[in-house]
């Protein structure tokens, strides 16, 4: 969809579409990029983990979780096959999160003050990201997506003072299995994050600044993200592309009715998604 034509149904007041089962209006596709980035940015997980947009009416989704085993074998022999999880991983696409938002009428039919397929984005993105990383990090799987922190492997920390010491860092890094190395990332949270930054070993610095690119420095040659952790799992270390996100395209209902007696308008916005880790060993959290 155009800019052009979303903002002529959202100001013509024509009735919501419906598509493949879901009533709302979709965004045009430089708007919902937008959408996307900016809430990247309120996010590491979201980010980092691997996403795939569904566009069937199916609440429930089946993901096999198991991967390819390549290995050299002898001319005659049996191609390598790994035990199958039949069934797979079951997501279910009617978790959702959604807001409301009002506009009064008369700065909203002023054409040139808001252009919608700018503003929706730029309002909703931010609390979206946001939203989406707790849930990502802690979600209860019920209503919410399951949390990758419930499912990753976990060590303890080596003292009792509650502080992440440098041997606790030392101890993640040597637990990743070295598969999951090339795509791994740190994730602290700030109290963390401030305790590390000015940590050193041998007259060398643990963490170094990152000047150039989306991270918040670099351990250990692995990029680190300050992100909103639970105090008894304060860091965390792996590939987070074996977090896998199932979601729609966000949609936007126009609310005239409810809010037209008191002269403003609602747009709601609407995110169907769900996520789970597909192998706990691809992360490990520290226990405190």
């Amino acid at each position: 969809m155009s800019d052009d034509l979303f903002e002529k149904i959202v100001r013509d007041k024509n009735p919501p579409i419906k598509r493949d089962g879901i009533t709302g209006l979709a965004l045009p596709i430089e708007s919902r990029e937008s959408l996307e980035k900016i809430s990247e940015a309120y996010s590491p997980v979201y980010r980092l983990a691997s996403r795939e947009t569904i566009t069937s009416s199916r609440t429930e989704v089946k993901y096999i979780v198991s991967s390819p085993q390549l290995k050299f074998f002898s001319r005659g022999d049996a191609y390598p096959k790994e035990d199958i999880e039949f069934g797979g991983r079951e997501f279910d696409l009617t978790k959702k999160i959604g807001a409301i938002s009002v506009f009064g009428e008369e700065l909203f039919f002023d054409s040139g003050i808001l252009k919608m397929s700018r503003t929706l984005p730029e309002l909703f993105s931010p609390q979206l990201g946001v939203a989406i990383e707790a849930a990502c990090i802690s979600g209860n799987g019920v209503i919410e997506p399951h949390g990758f922190i419930h499912d990753c492997n976990k060590i303890p920390a080596t003292g009792t003072s509650g502080i992440v010491a440098y041997e606790d860092i030392e101890a993640i890094f040597k637990t990743l299995k070295a598969e999951y190395l090339p795509n791994a990332a740190w994730l602290l949270n700030q109290d963390c994050f401030v305790n590390l930054a000015g940590m050193s070993k041998n007259g060398i610095q643990l963490m170094t600044p990152n000047n150039i690119g989306d991270s918040d420095g670099f351990m250990f040659g692995k990029p680190v993200f300050i992100t909103a952790l639970p105090a008894e799992n304060p860091i965390t270390f792996g590939d987070l592309s074996h977090y896998k996100i199932l979601e729609r395209e966000p949609v936007i209902d126009k609310l005239s009715e409810i809010y037209a007696q008191n002269g403003f308008i609602g747009f709601r916005l609407t995110k169907y998604m769900d996520a789970m880790l597909l192998h706990p060993d691809a992360i490990i959290a520290l226990e405190i």
